[in-house]
């Protein structure tokens, strides 16, 4: 019958509708295609393979077979030694050979030993504990050395392979983390090994300078009874030789003068250019501080924009997390809303099964069948169009995902920061050379000190000295001032002796005086002093002068009243008292002439000496104002060092708590970058994570979508159908499917034959018109 529906096999129509998008089949399908939770990359089920442990493994054996290949060696060696004999083990230094040889020496940091040394020591033989000792040291600093040249080629190999690394792997994003975590561990054991190597080489260079340094054992041709020729004496030796210490002790003397005379004026040249240094040091500390005061700005601004910088980004973060689980629970609440629509389908077409297998031949049957298929395609293409908005809002959120990443890495912001981060590297590095300067002018400024201390030093000694000397003239001033005070006192005595006397007495002595050119002519006529002496000693005592001329008048007395006696004893008492009063005048006149002589003469030589004591003393009160105006000049030079000193002890004081407030400032600011590189690090890698959560989301929703577009799923409802569904619904359908054939040819074709046949299932079949 032509119009009858083929029945085709199950096994066909599912090896028709499996296509290239089949899930079951993974040999036709590429790995995008297939689930993630499905596939046999290692990405997404366990941890990739740690070559660094391998590698470190690896290592850790070859280490441990050249340990044991020396340690094999040296007992090969020590068991050679024990077998033989004790005379054998005098053998030629290697130092010897190769200096005999003219060779270089093996080691990088060895010590070259002169040719001298090498003359003295081309005898010498090694003992066996030298020679022991020197081998050890020897394939102690060569087996140092393998291990540093095998360290430095296996850093070079793993560089090389981080520089071949690509910027961002697709199937391990760590090794570039893990490459430069190795380059780390190999730099500190270069660095361990290099400190290993540069000891066993100092070790073995002390070695070897201490063998060459031995004695000498003494020759067997030095005679031991030698003796040495003896030197001869030379007659004027002596007198050359204090000549010569006379010479130089002049020079000496002349030289230290110069010496002295050139440090005062250096002295002087350094107070003087002290001053325009720390004027100087004065303006670049005001320029240092207003420096780092608009540096504590910029590290304050720059905070201050991190810290926003950092909650913005935070902000934006967890906004684009709520929005992706916002969007993500929406998706699910959509899945499960298909899948019960899907169940409520399901559903549909079993009961569309069991109501077709009821052997009703109504026509009412295909209507409602065709009603429930097109529902069917109604509700397919309904979820086709939900799910295009769907799959264009899972576009959006990969574009925004992405967008926002690329600004996240790429902001002007972070630019920013970048570039004023290296600014400010840049300007602590300049801070840095300053620093430097400013120590180097410090030291300056201390040596500087030293030798003004030193030159104060020195001023203090000539003080002490000067010191002295003002007191050696202190006391020969009192003893000045003494005798001043006893020459005061002897005419302070004379004038009252001379003020005791009296006027009238003075007047008529002085009456009594011949004048001024006679005295002057008696002084020049006086007798010898020799003559003087005799006349002096032969006249009597002047007590038994002073008792004569008392007893005169009352000798005189005593004769006037007497009795008159002869004429002859009279004359001769008158003529005897004449005799004597002239005498006594005589007497007198001598002593007067020779008493004001002494007198004149005391006068002029107390004059002299005054003159010449007040001459003294005023010399003696010019040379003292001299000497307290040096004295004031030296307390005020020395006072303005002390003040200079102690200006400049102050200010290289205040220097050093200035460049110590700089140090710590500049360490708390190195401080605070690295604490805002790590934050920054921190920052990086947290987003970095999380972005790498949400790519691997996103790449996760986007391979389910591309395996849910609605051909697919509608091939997979067909085949769930065709695999869970029986199949006699299949022939069910089919059956119904032409007996509605057959009844609307009957309907459409009334004029065939009424002829009437049982049917195999008992039903009536119209033929030819007829039942």
């Amino acid at each position: 019958m032509a119009g009858v529906y083929r029945r085709t096999d199950s096994n066909d129509r599912r090896r028709s509708s499996s296509d290239y998008y089949d899930r079951r089949d993974d040999r036709e399908r590429t790995s995008r295609d297939i689930d993630y939770r499905d596939r046999t990359s290692d990405r997404f089920h366990r941890s990739p393979r740690d070559t660094s442990s391998r590698r470190g493994s690896y290592e850790r054996d070859e280490h441990a077979r050249s340990r044991d290949r020396d340690r094999e060696r040296d007992r090969e060696r020590d068991s050679e030694r024990d077998t033989k004999k004790p005379s054998e083990y005098s053998v030629v230094s290697p130092v010897e050979r190769s200096l005999s040889r003219n060779s270089s020496n093996a080691f990088d940091q060895g010590s070259r030993t002169p040719s001298s040394a090498a003359s003295g020591t081309s005898g010498q033989r090694l003992h066996a504990s030298d020679a022991k000792s020197l081998a050890e040291l020897l394939t102690e600093s060569v087996h140092c050395r393998m291990q540093l040249h095998r360290v430095e080629a296996r850093l070079k190999q793993v560089k090389n392979d981080l520089d071949r690394t690509p910027a961002r792997p697709a199937e391990f994003a760590s090794v570039d983390d893990v490459l430069r975590k190795d380059v780390q561990a190999f730099e500190t054991t270069r660095v361990k090994c290099k400190q290993q190597t540069e000891k066993a080489d100092n070790k073995l260079q002390s070695a070897l300078e201490t063998y060459l340094k031995k004695p000498q054992a003494p020759s067997p041709n030095s005679q031991p009874g030698a003796q040495s020729p003896q030197i001869g004496t030379f007659p004027g030796l002596d007198v050359r030789l204090m000549e010569l210490q006379k010479s130089t002790s002049t020079l000496f003397n002349t030289q230290l003068n110069t010496e002295i005379g050139k440090v005062k004026e250096s002295i002087k040249n350094q107070n003087d250019t002290n001053g325009s240094e720390v004027q100087d040091l004065r303006k670049n500390l005001d320029e240092e501080k207003r420096k780092n005061q608009l540096l504590e700005d910029r590290l304050d601004r720059l905070e201050r924009r991190l810290e926003g910088m950092n909650t913005g980004q935070g902000m934006r973060i967890t906004a684009i997390d709520e929005k992706l689980e916002k969007r993500i629970s929406s998706d699910e609440q959509a899945l499960q809303k298909l899948r019960e629509s899907t169940e409520d389908r399901f559903k549909q077409l079993a009961d569309l099964g069991r109501s077709v297998s009821a052997p009703a031949a109504e026509a009412n049957t295909s209507d409602q069948v065709k009603a429930a298929v097109t529902e069917q395609d109604g509700r397919i293409s309904a979820l086709q169009g939900q799910l295009g908005p769907i799959l264009e809002s899972i576009q959006q959120l990969e574009a925004k995902s992405e967008s926002q990443s690329s600004e996240y890495f790429a902001t002007k912001d972070a630019n920013d920061l970048v570039a004023k981060v290296e600014k400010l590297k840049q300007m602590l590095g300049d801070q840095a050379t300053i620093t430097g300067e400013h120590q180097q002018k410090q030291n300056s400024l201390v040596e500087d000190i030293f030798s003004l201390q030193s030159t104060v030093k020195e001023q203090g000694g000539k003080q002490e000295s000067l010191d002295g000397i003002a007191s050696s003239l202190g006391s020969v001033i009192k003893e000045q001032g003494q005798k001043q005070e006893s020459l005061a006192a002897d005419v302070a005595s004379l004038r009252t002796i001379t003020s005791e006397w009296p006027s009238e007495e003075l007047k008529q002595l002085l009456g009594e005086l011949p004048p001024a050119k006679d005295l002057r002519a008696l002084v020049q006529d006086l007798p010898m002093p020799r003559d003087l002496k005799r006349l002096v000693e032969e006249m009597p005592p002047v007590q038994d002068l002073r008792k004569l001329v008392a007893e005169v008048p009352k000798m005189m007395e005593s004769q006037a009243r007497a009795s008159p006696g002869s004429s002859t004893t009279l004359m001769t008492e008158e003529k005897v008292l004449q005799i004597l009063e002239t005498k006594v005048k005589n007497v007198e006149g001598i002593l007067r002439k020779a008493f004001f002589t002494k007198l004149g003469e005391l006068a002029n030589g107390f004059g002299k000496v005054i003159d010449g004591e007040r001459d003294r003393v005023k010399g003696l009160e010019e040379d003292l104002k001299k000497l307290d105006q040096k004295i004031s000049t030296l307390e005020r030079a020395v006072d303005s060092d002390e003040s200079g000193q102690k200006g400049v002890e102050e200010l290289s004081g205040r220097l050093d708590k200035r460049f110590q407030e700089q140090v710590a400032e500049i360490n708390a600011i190195r401080g605070n970058i690295a604490g805002l590189g790590r934050e920054l690090e921190t920052v990086r890698g947290v987003s970095k994570g999380g972005l790498d959560d949400v790519q691997m989301q996103l790449t996760h929703l986007s391979d389910w979508a591309n395996n849910l577009s609605t051909k697919n799923w509608y091939r997979e409802v067909v085949q769930q159908i065709q695999a869970h569904v029986p199949t006699h619904v299949h022939g069910q359908l089919e059956n119904v499917s032409s007996r509605m054939e057959a009844i609307e040819k009957r309907i459409n074709d009334p004029e065939g034959s009424n002829k009437k046949r049982k049917v195999t299932n008992g039903s009536p079949v119209v033929i030819n018109g007829n039942h």
